[in-house]
């Protein structure tokens, strides 16, 4: 076999076994790897009443079959298990350099069942697994954890491992590779802490067979041109998503005080240019041109005068920024840092402490349910302290790690503000004035996401591009409605495949590679002849098929909504006077994805289409 390995290990921690399965290449060809292969396995793997945190569900790591290749930016790898967080389908993506390791030992795929009765660690090691001993490790950041293993196994190894909030099971811990590299989304690192499991660690030097050395050397070329040439690489290339700071400022769409408004003055404290002002070099994941991610470090004297971090991100720097009411960049740079080692998904993180925030301001909630804690907006100790007790469920911490659904349930009077979309938490964008990114939250089957649509297209095409893919210009218009419908649904079909090649989308919809290049991509790797048309239909398959495991569990219709905060018009900035009304696409997009308008649910048809047979009920 050519791309992939074909080969999957399952690893049992309940009973101290190691399987080795063959994974079949008919699988392989109708979900490629990555997220639709990790979606696949857990559909068949799982039940309704599967207890996230318990040792049924499985922690499924995957690659794609460009993995280990000299495709541009073919490092990523997916993490998916049923989401502590939202109790329904939950994935997380990261990039660095742990997914390449993997498959040079011999594995596209990494299945952890069970619970451990002790704290360990799992060796994969060229073809050869071991479950060893973890004691020492338990209650080490991220950082320390993987200096530790470095020590004692080498320092070429790759190490996937939790922090305090995932051994601490905070329903949104992360797993965290390459020190700073985070599988954020769903709380993927709570499921791993619930294993007993601190950390997967890789290391293999077995080639990645190719079906066509030459021609894969000529598209590798190809696809280099393209992304040098393409007009975002600058700017990408130098200041990665701290730019996107500077767009939502001037577009009046970012949320602050927990989406009560979208524009502030302060916010321009944090454009690009000042945080560039503290990068100390650039970052590249495997086989990645772009070096998107920065090292930043604050010098100068004060509270935050040991910030180093990678990063912080655009939706990092606003979680736990204006989100919160934080304007200040020295502590952002050092709470970056302590989500990186306590292991916490940033996003959820800050949704989580300016929604407590919210309540505090609206007389919902008293000092003492927050350990006599100021929850005064933008208080930078008190964010910084509620960063630490969610990690380690000390005292409120224990409340808080639970996220904004629940808070919500048990707080009256908070509901239209508790800002989440099937429990989960949303990305920093602000649907009212981009319109296509509302109906991409509402409709994703792992919640409120900004990456499972990704449609850049509102506001990077040109009208022309619109007319010619959507048939109609108001596509780029980004307070219109007109053709998102469209939008989210080819951009949720380019990201599946894009996830399961485990590519990133920066370089496949950011800089825009054309599908037609990436298929030609696959044929070079695989020797699978395939063209665009059938890697869009691989990923309407991934995601009906994501779509159907949350049927399983009862979701449909009544759950593709946003908080009631996005009917409120916006007061401020340059989306002024703009609100968000889901029903004004919902069926639209139902209609053009052949679901049922009625239930939201993929008719029998389109599941016999796209050969989804076996989830029909």
């Amino acid at each position: 076999m050519y791309g992939w390995t074909g080969k999957k290990v399952i690893i049992d921690l309940s009973n101290s076994k190691v399987y080795h399965e063959d994974i079949a290449e008919k699988l392989l060809k109708q979900y490629l790897g990555g997220r639709g292969l990790n979606a696949k396995i857990l559909y068949d793997m799982t039940v309704a009443e599967t207890d996230p945190l318990g040792p049924d569900n499985p922690l499924i790591f995957s690659t794609g079959p460009l993995t280990g290749s000299l495709i541009p930016t073919n490092g990523r790898y997916t993490v998916t298990a049923k989401s502590p967080l939202t109790g329904i389908f939950g994935d997380g993506n990261s990039a660095g350099f742990w997914a390449p390791e993997l498959k040079y030992a011999g594995f596209d795929t990494v299945v952890i069942t069970g619970v451990s009765e002790k704290p360990v660690y799992i060796w994969i090691n060229d073809g050869q697994v071991e479950i060893k001993e973890a004691a020492h490790l338990w209650g080490r950041d991220v950082w320390e954890t993987t200096v530790s293993l470095k020590e004692t196994l080498g320092p070429n190894i790759q190490v996937a491992a939790i922090g305090q909030a995932g051994e601490n099971q905070v329903k949104y811990a992360a797993i965290i590779n390459n020190l700073k590299r985070a599988v954020g989304r769903c709380g993927m690192g709570a499921v791993m802490g619930s294993k007993n499991l601190k950390a997967v660690v890789v290391r293999g030097t077995q080639p990645v067979k190719i079906a066509h050395p030459e021609e894969h050397l000529k598209v590798v070329d190809e696809m280099l041109k393209h992304i040098y040439s393409a007009p975002g690489y600058p700017i990408r290339s130098t200041l990665g998503t701290t730019a996107i700071t500077d767009i939502y400022i001037r577009n009046g769409t970012m949320p602050i005080n927990n989406a009560q408004k979208a524009y502030d003055e302060q916010t321009k404290k944090l454009t690009s240019d000042k945080i560039a002002a503290y990068t100390t070099g650039l970052k590249g994941c495997f086989a990645c041109p772009i070096h998107c991610s920065r090292y930043t470090k604050y010098t100068e004297q004060g509270p935050y005068s040991d910030a180093y971090s990678e990063g912080p991100e655009y939706e990092t720097i606003v979680a736990i920024g204006p989100r919160c009411g934080n304007y200040s960049l020295p502590s952002i740079l050092k709470l970056n840092q302590l989500l990186n080692q306590f292991g916490l998904d940033s996003i959820s993180t800050g949704g989580v402490i300016s929604f407590i925030m919210e309540c505090y301001q609206r007389g919902l909630i008293n000092k003492e349910q927050v350990d006599n804690l100021d929850l005064s907006w933008g208080n930078v100790e008190t964010i910084i302290e509620l960063v630490r007790k969610i990690a380690y469920r000390e005292g409120c911490g224990a409340w808080l790690a639970q996220g904004v659904r629940k808070l919500s349930e048990e707080i009256k009077g908070s509901e239209d503000f508790a800002i989440h979309v099937k429990g989960l938490e949303p990305a920093e964008q602000e649907p009212r004035g981009m319109k296509a990114w509302g109906l991409g939250w509402a409709v994703s089957n792992r919640g409120a996401d900004h990456l499972r649509a990704f449609p850049l297209a509102e506001t990077t095409w040109t009208k022309e591009d619109a007319v010619r893919a959507f048939g109609s210009e108001e596509v780029v218009d980004r307070f219109a409605y007109t053709g998102k419908e469209k939008l989210v649904k080819w951009s949720e079909e380019v990201s599946g495949f894009t996830d399961s090649l485990e590519m990133c989308k920066f370089a496949q919809m950011a800089l825009t590679i054309p599908i037609e290049m990436t298929a030609k991509a696959l044929w070079t790797v695989t020797g699978w002849e395939i063209d665009e048309q059938e890697l869009l239909k691989i990923g309407e398959r991934i995601v009906n098929l994501e779509r159907m495991y949350n049927v399983r569990l009862g979701l449909g219709k009544k759950d593709d909504k946003l908080p009631p905060r996005y009917a409120e018009p916006l007061k401020e900035g340059a989306s002024q006077g703009q609100s968000f009304d889901i029903n004004k696409l919902l069926d639209k997009y139902y209609t053009v994805r052949g679901w049922n308008v009625e239930t939201g649910h993929p008719t029998r048809e389109k599941l016999l289409e796209l050969g989804l047979a076996f989830t029909i009920r």
